[in-house]
């Protein structure tokens, strides 16, 4: 037995150091149970968060493409599925139509400017302030040519593409698109 003692000591020094090198390291890299559980609730969270993040993306393009405010909308597809514009109509309606908004983005912008202007006059209470008569003459003169420019536009689409079209134009432009 003497002779065996020292061949099975070799062993368990043998199976001792291989179980400390390589099985211990490999029960030390495996997270607790508790670790692995939070470690599952912090991917499923980060999962719901990307799905929630992508939802209201995705509702936000939805609202631009569909034209939630008037803003946003998208004017010449609007108007060339309403107005029923073919190629030929819509190079003679779509130079008409840049005219006019371009002078209503201008007229808008004064218009603005000079009630900016006369919000600070209005809180004077005085029927007697010519400064105040003068702006309120301008927004009245601004309002006008407004009105001027958009029955203009609708007399051009009515002379080149039709009552129809003309009409359906005057609909569309007093009502906001949905």
């Amino acid at each position: 037995m003497n002779a065996e003692a020292p061949q099975e000591e070799a062993r368990r020094r043998a199976a001792s150091l291989w179980y400390e090198r390589f099985e211990r390291r490999r029960q030390q890299l495996t997270p607790s149970p508790g670790r692995l559980r939070a470690l599952q609730l912090l991917f499923l969270g980060l999962a719901v968060a990307i799905a929630v993040i992508g939802l209201s993306q995705r509702g936000e393009r939805l609202q631009q493409v569909m034209g939630a405010a008037e803003s946003r909308t998208d004017w010449p597809a609007v108007l060339s599925r309403e107005l029923e514009l073919d190629e030929a109509a819509g190079q003679r309606f779509f130079p008409l139509w840049e005219q006019w908004r371009r002078q209503e983005a201008r007229q808008g912008a004064e218009r603005a400017a000079l009630l900016e202007k006369l919000e600070p006059l209005t809180r004077e209470h005085s029927d007697l302030n010519l400064e105040q008569e003068r702006l309120l003459e301008a927004v009245q003169l601004l309002e006008q040519q407004r009105l001027q420019a958009r029955a203009d536009l609708l007399g051009k689409v009515r002379e080149q593409l039709g009552l129809w079209r003309s009409a359906r134009l005057a609909v569309l432009l007093e009502t906001p698109p949905d």
